[in-house]
């Protein structure tokens, strides 16, 4: 391997760890932490630029359907913020997904990509043990 290749291995695998700092919490560590745990489904999305103040990077709005709320007392419809940054979770228009949120120092719901967010259809373990977590609470 070259001194050229190596170093962009470097970099890449570098830039990829450096966005989950505290790890990658198991399902139940995080729903304990999380304010809201719900599977949703994406029906709008809008790009927001950064301000001028830098006070955040730009970023998307995703306006999600509660399909099964399972943490927090989410409504109907509600809107998550996704900085783009390293720790970014983009989702996708009419895909569904299972998100564990947190509000912002600026208030805004964000979901940590280094969690058990994910795709619903590829979040079958998570899920189960929110379920079970969910069922306990109540």
């Amino acid at each position: 391997m070259g001194t050229k290749s190596l170093i962009l291995v470097l970099a890449i695998t570098s830039a990829g760890s450096a966005a989950c700092l505290n790890g990658h919490p198991s399902a139940k560590k995080e729903f304990s932490q999380s304010e809201l745990v719900a599977t949703v489904q994406v029906i709008g999305s809008r790009h927001v630029p950064a301000p001028k103040n830098g006070e955040f990077n730009d970023g998307t709005y995703y306006k999600l359907r509660l399909i099964e709320g399972l943490k927090g007392n989410p409504p109907a419809t509600f809107t998550v913020f996704d900085e783009n940054d390293s720790g970014r979770f983009d989702m996708d228009m009419h895909r569904k997904y299972l998100i564990f949120a947190n509000k912002s120092s600026e208030k805004r719901l964000r979901i940590d990509s280094c969690g058990n967010s994910g795709l619903l259809n590829e979040s079958a373990q998570a899920l189960k043990v929110a379920r079970s977590l969910s069922q306990k609470a109540n």
